[in-house]
């Protein structure tokens, strides 16, 4: 995205990159009944937006012709510092997963 829009910049054409969180869709519905316990473990803690909301902050950042759209604030604050905080991210994620296998495999085969 970079790379596209230093390329567009002088032709005037404002680039966007839109980073959603989970948005509250009949798609993540269907989704979500064969999401994997690890998946859910990860992201399943986290409350969706709504489309409307989303639409609201994609239009609010052409309006000020942002380049990066965050729809709230925690993904706003991930992005910002996720690189710092990566390596305490990845552990706790791990630890989730691990969790929701020990949970999945000690209730045996479904």
């Amino acid at each position: 995205m970079e790379h596209l829009r230093t390329e567009l910049v002088p032709a005037g054409v404002h680039v966007a990159c839109v980073f959603p969180p989970d948005v509250d869709t009949r798609q993540m519905a269907e989704e979500n009944r064969y999401e994997p316990a690890e998946s859910f473990a990860i992201s399943g803690s986290t409350k969706p937006i709504t489309a409307e909301r989303l639409a609201a902050a994609i239009v609010r950042a052409i309006d000020h012709r942002s380049y990066a759209v965050y729809a709230n604030h925690s993904i706003a604050a991930l992005a910002t510092l996720g690189p710092l905080t990566a390596p305490l991210v990845r552990r706790i994620i791990d630890r989730q997963v691990r969790n929701a296998r020990r949970s999945r495999d000690s209730r045996g085969p479904s």
